[in-house]
């Protein structure tokens, strides 16, 4: 199967391509360290530990997590949303919710509100924390936010809402899967008890991989998913630190491998220049996409490279289609996030998304531009 040669704009579902360096560690992992991390003494185990063991202090470096133990792997944002959910979200409280949330949020938020374990209420995005904070309830255990759209580029302010939830005892979780490697996370700083996030997308790590990053690792949280620790073989539980609490069975050591040489392929770019050419792509493209004919533009905000739009005369699929067979990546429809496209006023349709990264150019954009004045110009 040969390379794609068409033109990427769905960063916002996985990064693509990967950078020369993530290849590299992922062979590495499969030949140079194939052991199992932990499990045994020989020298292929001992360096797969080793390797684990420096890309939890890179990624807890990169996010100024002062304890690496905090940085727990998942298989992928979604497991580590639940993993976060399980833990903060304490019975017969109340927790509130962003009106952007993706499904890796909302249904395990749902899931304990269907079992009667919890009472469940929304809140917008574009209010300020001093509006949020009046439906904060007494019994208001755990906000969650969206640090960042999949469908439009609305960015919350994450610090604001962690000084919030610290004025009233309530924990918080972020959602960073849209804004790991686009905007600086500085954990201390934002003050979440838990950020979650994924290898693949703007880390440009492989998939099978994500992580919690937890600001103050204890060892009281409850189980999450037990069995092998290979470590304390003769307790009947899992061991009450972290990380080994919550990473039970073998590590997907490749996507890890992968994860970390991502995280230190960003830093070698530097946030600040990724943030800058995303920006720069996505308002160019906003601009004059907006002025097509029979095109509606939706999300007044920019910066994170996601640019959601409909067609007048053509629904987002067969939009999609048309883009896909003149050469584009793009995705169509309602992008596993239904109560954000009830807010956007397009849950009956679903949109167009672009989402631009910072392997994208400017003669990309160019290109699609071209492509979608031809789609635009059909009726």
């Amino acid at each position: 199967m040969k390379r794609y040669k068409g033109v990427y704009f769905d960063h916002a579902a996985t990064s693509y391509p990967k950078p020369r360096a993530v290849h590299r560690a992922v062979t590495r992992a499969l030949t140079e360290e194939g052991g199992n991390p932990g499990r045994s003494a020989h020298p292929l185990s001992l360096r797969a530990a080793e390797r684990v063991f420096t890309a939890r202090e890179t990624i807890a470096e990169f996010f100024s997590l002062p304890d690496e133990r905090g940085v727990v792997f998942t298989k992928n944002a979604t497991e580590a949303l639940n993993l976060a959910v399980h833990t903060f979200a304490k019975k017969g409280g109340h927790v509130l919710c962003d009106d952007m949330a993706h499904n890796a949020l909302l249904r395990p938020l749902y899931a304990l509100e269907d079992e009667g374990a919890i009472t469940l209420s929304f809140f917008s995005g574009r209010e300020s924390a001093d509006a949020i904070s009046t439906q904060i309830r007494k019994n208001t255990v755990l906000l969650c936010a969206t640090h960042a759209s999949n469908i439009v580029s609305r960015v919350l302010d994450a610090e604001g809402l962690g000084r919030l939830c610290k004025r009233h005892g309530i924990s918080f979780v972020l959602d960073a899967s849209q804004s790991a490697g686009h905007f600086p996370i500085d954990c201390p700083k934002i003050g979440a008890d838990a950020v979650c996030l994924p290898a693949h997308k703007g880390l440009f790590g492989m998939m099978g991989a994500g992580a919690v990053l937890f600001l103050d690792p204890r060892d009281d949280y409850p189980a999450f998913l037990t069995g092998g620790s290979g470590s304390l073989s003769l307790s009947r539980g899992m061991p009450k630190e972290l990380p080994e609490h919550f990473e039970a069975g073998t590590l997907p050591l490749p996507a890890i491998s992968a994860f970390e040489a991502g995280v230190k392929w960003v830093k070698e770019i530097g946030i600040d220049a990724i943030a800058y050419r995303v920006n720069a792509l996505e308002k160019s493209l906003k601009e004059r996409l907006g002025n097509l004919k029979g095109i509606a533009l939706y999300g007044g905000e920019t910066g994170s490279g996601i640019l959601s739009f409909t067609h007048e005369s053509h629904a987002p699929s067969r939009v999609a289609s048309l883009l896909g067979d003149k050469g584009f990546a793009v995705r169509a429809g309602l992008h596993c996030a239904p109560l954000a496209h009830g807010t956007l006023g397009t849950l009956e349709s679903g949109t167009v998304r672009i989402s631009l990264g910072y392997t994208n150019t400017k003669a990309e954009c160019e290109r699609f531009l071209k492509a979608m004045q031809e789609i635009a110009s059909e009726t």
